[in-house]
């Protein structure tokens, strides 16, 4: 699944998600009913952090289709 940061800079600072940037999509999996484990990378290291939901936005299919083909450069 892929997740965008709704969620402002300052707000993301305050909670200590301070790796993520606002509007940015990292991909996640389901941790459980109120969390999300985000995975990023940082210096060339792959991290994860669990970030609760009210934070984050899930991309729906068409969303992550149109990332995947800007990802390949299409």
């Amino acid at each position: 699944m892929y997740v965008k940061v709704i969620s402002d800079d300052s707000e993301i600072k305050e909670f200590c998600y301070e790796p993520l940037k606002s509007g940015n999509i990292y991909k996640a999996t389901f941790e459980n009913k109120y969390y999300t484990r985000v995975f990023f990378s940082y210096d060339d290291e792959e991290y994860d952090i669990v970030v609760h939901i009210r934070h984050l936005r899930e991309l729906n299919l068409d969303e992550i289709r149109d990332l995947k083909l800007k990802n390949l450069g299409i």
